[in-house]
């Protein structure tokens, strides 16, 4: 009686055991096919905003084209740190600023493109090069506007694992963020002028800078993983040099620049010498082309936390400048700007 007792129990036991298993492989995968069904929808989910059509129209709309000489090219970074205000102010050129986050060096290629048909071929191009720019994809939003995919999903290499929606947590955020704002477009009655200095080319040309990040009393201590220098080509580096060997053909006059990097970034992206070195090789042959690092504690302040958007923050893996910032930088980059277009023709070791 004992031993079947026991016989039985065991039995049970082992049962009670393959169907916990199963509700746990049952829970398992309806997670991951409730993953790829959501990973799939915010792939479709992507707001079809500024075709092609859009973009030329926008470009056709801008007033006395001829008076646009100068370019400027570049990711957020750029969008934050280089303003059309403060050249025109300063050196009384009109310029055109594209520079905005998602766009990697071939949307900034297949732009120039059209900016040259429609516009015109530009004197002068300001391109604000990145520590990660060899390492981005230009978003699936930004190539909307030529037709055409992204090199891969929402300009990010789509990364794999079990769980795609948390493997691509970025590129998710952008998208969830672009769908609501799409909506709330269409449901919110505007009421005068609403400012987007992406769509806006006059709001583009007023726009200064961001106000500067409050901290907190209470901050957590700093820390990052070390981040080396994505190599050249990457993901889209030969577009990158696609442009500098058309710009060099045309005769049109470069100016690549590094943007400071907040403290905490710039110790973070520990291999900055190697960046700037690359920069500095990818236009040794180029004698319409001058690189300027700002990204230099001898230069900028770096650790002045009110001169970045980040400034103050207890991580921070990119790096923006505020206003209070761009006001410090143009103390620098004007002179240096004034110093290129004089001698645009002659390579200045800066």
């Amino acid at each position: 009686m004992r031993t079947s007792s026991r016989a039985t129990g065991s039995a049970s036991a082992g049962t009670s055991r393959r169907r916990t298993a199963l509700a746990v492989l049952v829970f398992v995968l309806a997670v991951v096919a409730f993953d790829r069904i959501f990973f799939t929808a915010l792939q479709l989910a992507q707001p079809p905003v500024d075709r092609r059509s859009e973009l030329r129209k926008k470009l056709e709309g801008l007033p006395d084209k001829r008076q646009h000489r100068m370019l400027i090219l570049g990711t957020s970074r750029t969008f934050e740190a280089v303003h059309p205000a403060y050249i025109a102010r300063e050196l009384g050129i009109r310029s055109y600023k594209e520079a905005f986050q998602g766009k990697g060096p071939r949307y900034n290629y297949e732009f120039y493109q059209l900016y040259e048909r429609v516009v015109g071929r530009p004197k002068w191009v300001i391109y604000g090069v990145d520590y990660f720019l060899f390492e981005i994809t230009s978003e699936q939003w930004a190539m909307d506007r030529f037709n055409m995919r992204a090199d891969a999903r929402g300009g990010g290499q789509m990364r794999g694992g079990v769980l795609l929606t948390l493997a691509n947590k970025p590129t998710d955020d952008r998208t969830i963020v672009r769908a609501l704002e799409a909506l709330q477009e269409r449901m919110v009655v505007p009421s005068g002028h609403q400012f987007d200095a992406e769509k806006n080319p006059a709001d583009m040309d007023a726009y200064l800078g961001p106000d500067v990040y409050q901290p907190t009393r209470r901050e957590i201590p700093v820390t990052f993983d070390p981040k080396p220098f994505p190599p050249f080509p990457g993901a889209e580096g030969r577009y990158f040099a696609r442009l500098l060997e058309q710009w060099r053909a045309e005769g049109v006059g470069v100016m690549l620049i590094y943007t400071p990097d907040y403290v905490r970034v710039h110790e973070r992206n520990y291999e900055h010498g190697k960046a700037v070195a690359c920069f500095r090789r990818l236009i040794q042959n180029h004698p319409n082309c001058v690189f300027i690092d700002y990204c230099d504690p001898r230069k900028f302040p770096l650790y002045r936390a009110s001169f970045f958007e980040e400034g103050g923050r207890p991580i921070a893996v990119n790096s923006h400048l505020s206003k209070y910032g761009v006001v410090e930088f143009n103390r620098l980059f004007i002179p240096d700007l004034r110093r290129f277009i004089q001698g645009s023709e002659q390579r200045v070791d800066y």
